[in-house]
């Protein structure tokens, strides 16, 4: 168990110190995904600003759960709610990064017990324009890392998911029964920003779901 988290912390510092070259000092030719930050954040304003006012803000936050996952980090003047001017310049940000993908272990409770067997998936953000592959990890003991599928990385020895926005839905079904409530799936309510300075760095993201 302790050599497994300290090579998952070593792949992770690589990934996020080292950026554009990888950890046995070759360059690894990552981009970052071609997210127009204009286009992105016109359309987040139209997806989530529901009465115009020009802000994210109050019930319509809950509408959009990856922004309000970042709402520390994306609410730079503090006033509870989110500007276009606020979302543009999140995603610049990550445009302006060396870092690529990111590293991303989950844990994952039931009812406060560790929840196993469960499909974790990042679907990326639709305002952010179909550019990212969505990741998938399946809990052992609670535990998952994410993972993009092969074809879909830049770099085959790379599974990490790209830095942005995701809608975090977690799925356990048996007999053909759905045992997690819609609200973590379907129409669900858990987001995630993967980005260096994201807030849940550096630790893994703990994500504590409720049957009732």
């Amino acid at each position: 168990m302790r050599n497994d988290l300290r090579k998952f912390l070593v792949v992770t510092l690589c990934v996020v110190l080292l950026g554009m070259t990888s950890c046995t000092g070759g360059p690894m030719a990552l981009k970052q995904a071609r997210i127009d930050a204009t286009d992105s954040t016109q359309r987040a304003m139209e997806a989530y600003d529901k009465n115009s006012d020009g802000f994210i803000a109050g019930k319509e936050l809950d509408q959009s759960p990856a922004i309000k996952s970042a709402m520390q980090r994306i609410d730079t003047n503090g006033d509870g709610q989110v500007s276009a001017e606020e979302v543009q310049g999140i995603i610049e940000n990550w445009l302006n990064d060396v870092v690529v993908v990111m590293a991303v272990r989950c844990v994952v409770t039931l009812d406060d017990e560790p929840l196993d067997g469960a499909t974790v998936t990042f679907d990326p953000e639709p305002f952010l324009g179909n550019v990212l592959p969505a990741a998938t990890g399946v809990t052992n003991k609670g535990k998952a890392t994410m993972a993009v599928p092969q074809e879909l990385r830049q770099d085959p020895t790379l599974a990490h998911p790209n830095i942005g926005m995701y809608l975090v839905r977690i799925s356990k079904i048996e007999g053909g029964q759905e045992l997690i409530p819609a609200r973590y799936n379907t129409n669900t309510t858990l987001g995630i920003e993967v980005a260096r300075r994201a807030v849940w760095m550096p630790n893994a993201v703990k994500f504590d779901l409720t049957s009732n």
